[in-house]
């Protein structure tokens, strides 16, 4: 058999050894670029129950729709601060507080079972909203709200305003409509019902104009069609008196 020199069988084993080193270097690139590829993504056991929201959570109302119903409520989960309502009229302090108190909204089936575990965000405008008031009217729920106006958060005006929401849990009215303007934390919506004809019909407490004071003193009604149109711009006047203090007032309908 044919041997080698020894010098170039020494080279022959550089040689080899060499290449041995440079595979093993890289190896630990190849495997990176083996892993571009990924799995879908899953849930791992025990991340799939919803756990209580942070911040608070209240003024609930409730409305039947045609199979389920829609329970709204004011929610401080994104509020940076320990109540949710600082910096409402204190001028210099809503600032990094996030959008402070917000309208949710979520479904629920015929048997009590939540069906948006994710809950339905009606308005998370800047500062507060508040006071929400829900309604059915055969086709969509109506929800009415107070809200602060992001121009006045140091002052008590507000606006009284709404939104539609779907039986299938859209809004459907992305910026809500306006009620009522320039109203005061007291001047909150009452109640959301409907006329029988596919229009809502809400009612505050309120003022006339020319009595110059925030206390309300009488009661409201304003009509919002199936579209979302306002068909009674700052709404009627149910029932006023110049020194009488209305409260908690409410509506139903029966027949016509």
């Amino acid at each position: 058999m044919h041997r080698l020199p020894r010098t170039r069988r020494r080279a022959k084993g550089l040689f080899i050894t060499a290449a041995v080193a440079a595979a093993s270097l890289l190896l630990p690139f190849l495997s990176v670029a083996a892993q571009v590829t990924l799995s879908t993504p899953a849930v791992l056991p025990g991340d799939d129950g919803r756990t209580p929201a942070a911040g608070r959570q209240e003024e609930p109302r409730v409305s039947k729709g045609a199979d389920s119903y829609l329970a709204v409520w004011t929610d401080g989960r994104t509020s940076l601060s320990d109540n949710g309502t600082a910096g409402l009229n204190v001028p210099g302090s809503s600032a990094g507080l996030g959008s402070m108190l917000d309208i949710y909204a979520a479904r629920l089936d015929a048997a009590g079972r939540v069906v948006d575990t994710t809950p339905v965000i009606v308005s998370q405008a800047q500062h507060n909203q508040t006071s929400p008031r829900v309604g059915w009217n055969g086709t969509a729920w109506l929800v009415s709200w107070l809200t602060v106006r992001p121009r006045d958060q140091f002052s008590h005006t507000q606006d009284l305003v709404a939104a539609r929401v779907s039986a299938d849990g859209l809004l459907l009215d992305p910026e809500p409509v306006v009620i009522k303007s320039d109203v005061s934390a007291e001047q909150r919506p009452a109640a959301v019902i409907d006329d029988g004809a596919g229009n809502w019909v809400v009612a505050w407490e309120g003022t006339l104009p020319q009595e110059g004071t925030s206390i309300p003193r009488g009661v409201f009604v304003a009509r919002v069609g199936g579209d979302g149109a306002v068909l009674d711009p700052g709404g009627r006047v149910v029932y006023n008196h110049h020194s009488q203090f209305m409260g908690n007032p409410d509506l139903a309908r029966a027949g016509d």
